[in-house]
């Protein structure tokens, strides 16, 4: 996202720190989460980074409510993931990885 303070994500939305397609995209998906009524957990999502590289971020949204049950906003979180999926990538199970060898 590129911000290194909370007051610089204030007043804020996608569209001021993503690509009009990425933003689309995400702005799309919360306006799904309010008509839901219901919260995003530990969401993968894939998206490309400033240099145009693949990244995975584990995303949390979740609805606020005031006292009255009345939705008054969303906040996000997301947690870059990429370098946990890359090591995933490539390396199965054990019993994938014995079963490969003992067919050879």
């Amino acid at each position: 996202m590129g911000a290194t303070k909370p007051d610089e994500l204030i007043g804020n939305t996608d569209f001021d720190f993503y690509p009009p397609d990425l933003a689309t995209q995400f702005h799309a998906d919360e306006q799904a989460l309010i008509q839901s009524g219901k919260s995003l957990l530990d969401h993968e999502e894939s998206l490309r980074d400033q240099a145009d590289q693949p990244k995975w971020v584990l995303a949390t949204k979740v609805l606020l409510n005031d006292s009255k049950g009345n939705y008054i906003g969303l906040v996000g979180i997301g947690r870059d993931i990429t370098k946990r999926k890359a090591g995933r990538r490539g390396t199965g199970s054990r019993e994938e990885i014995s079963g490969s060898v003992e067919s050879e």
